[in-house]
């Protein structure tokens, strides 16, 4: 018999969510739970813990300084949405590595491929018909990334509780920007934090 109060794993809760209504790719609808399964996936296809894959694959080879934490379940399931702790000037390396293509270093460690398709594809309509097209009116998404659809071609990584990585390939700028406000997320706030990071990376 199911006891609604005993805790779950992180797999056991993706099973039990119900699916999504409409067809994919018609409508942009940011959900957690679709990163988190991104982070299975990311395991099973690489035979390799998550908190390994990236140290291996992301963290070591871009230089990163700092130790990041990632949050799991009781069965030691990785939170690839929202779990992920690091400092400011790593986070910020990884806007960097981004802002060069996938090169740290001297060496791509992010294919350069993969930079191109998430700077350039994402569906127009599918955002227009959105959850965050008040946001960033003329923007898509992405692999993960936010195109803000300015003439800068600006990109940005948005975490809870407003946690920002934005860079400006035109200004050739990245922006780490960590927080701690109460709410998980206030739209007219992150609007106010959009354009105060738009406007710092074309000022600098």
């Amino acid at each position: 018999e199911h006891d609604p109060d005993a805790a779950q794993t992180l797999p056991q809760v993706l099973a039990a969510l119900p699916r999504a209504d409409g067809a994919h790719g018609r409508r942009f609808r940011y959900a957690s739970p679709v990163t988190d399964m991104l982070g299975l996936v990311v395991e099973r296809a690489a035979g390799q813990r998550y908190h390994a894959f990236l140290r291996d694959r992301l963290w070591r080879p871009m230089g990163a300084t700092g130790e990041a934490l990632v949050t799991v379940d009781r069965i030691g399931t990785a939170r690839a949405a929202g779990g992920i702790a690091m400092t400011a000037r790593d986070l910020a390396r990884i806007g960097q590595l981004v802002l060069d293509g996938g090169v740290a270093k001297g060496r791509q460690v992010v294919p350069a491929d993969w930079i191109s398709d998430l700077r350039t594809n994402g569906s127009r309509s599918a955002w227009a018909d959105g959850d965050f097209v008040d946001l960033f009116a003329q923007g898509r998404y992405r692999s993960c990334w936010y195109s803000v659809g300015d003439d800068h071609g600006s990109l940005a990584a948005i975490g809870i509780h407003e946690q920002w990585l934005w860079i400006d390939p035109q200004c050739r700028v990245v922006l780490a920007k960590l927080s701690s406000r109460p709410q998980p997320s206030h739209d007219p706030a992150t609007r106010r934090e959009a354009a105060m990071l738009a406007r710092i990376a074309r000022g600098l």
